[in-house]
């Protein structure tokens, strides 16, 4: 009898990139490789000292503040990283967020207290889940964006750091670093192309298409006369 051969593997895990310009720093928030997943006992056994993670499942209508303030809710100013991914499109995030805890036991806090709920907000039947992300640390997150034009969108969907030194404005919002790398900058801005135009840009769209319309309107009411 003939042998079949075996058949051809399938890939645990794809990227999620929509565009090129904004930086994906882990893989699809539906599957991770078995390293990214996040064991409570290796924490506790101190197997696993990472502090980075994504949040998944977020409901869409959730905003960064309110992510924040639900983090803060069982950890209050212990992360000095967030970012809440979002479509540009529709200004609802995309489900899942990047956050970096000061400590690992602030990490192992917040997991006993919320992985596996249900986030019980805005009628969701969501139920949190975590993984650890590829790039890890405050100061890695910080390279990764400071030269992305993500930085040049609307204030509330960018990057935000939190002070991490032990101290009165430890966990307090701090100033992202300016770009290092314009041309960088420039390249990612122009990769996105026009159908993410950052909401400045939009913005001064907008006022050219009413001059337009205006004139065109102007020019229609003269040649009736």
């Amino acid at each position: 009898m003939q042998q079949q051969s075996a058949p051809t593997p399938v890939p645990l895990y794809t990227s999620t990139t929509s565009h090129a310009s904004v930086p994906t720093l882990t893989t699809s928030p539906r599957a991770c490789p078995e390293n990214n997943q996040l064991d409570i006992e290796k924490i506790e056994q101190g197997a696993d000292m990472r502090t980075t993670v994504m949040i998944k499942n977020i409901p869409n209508k959730m905003t960064d503040k309110e992510l924040l303030e639900f983090i803060n809710n069982v950890c209050p100013r212990r992360i000095d990283f967030l970012y809440l991914r979002m479509d540009f499109k529709n200004g609802c995030n995309v489900g899942y967020a990047f956050v970096n805890f000061i400590g690992v036991q602030d990490l192992l806090m917040f997991a006993k207290a919320k992985l596996n709920e249900k986030w019980n907000m805005y009628s969701s039947e969501k139920i949190l889940q975590m993984s650890y992300a590829n790039y890890q640390g405050k100061e890695a997150l910080v390279e990764k964006f400071k030269n992305s034009c993500i930085m040049d969108e609307r204030e509330e969907w960018r990057p935000k750091i939190f002070y991490s030194e032990p101290g009165p404005n430890q966990g307090l919002p701090e100033e992202f670093p300016k770009p290092t790398h314009i041309r960088r900058k420039e390249r990612s801005s122009f990769n996105r192309g026009a159908l993410f135009l950052s909401s400045q840009h939009q913005g001064a769209e907008r006022r050219l298409r009413r001059v337009h319309n205006g004139s065109k309107s102007h020019a229609n009411a003269g040649s009736l006369r």
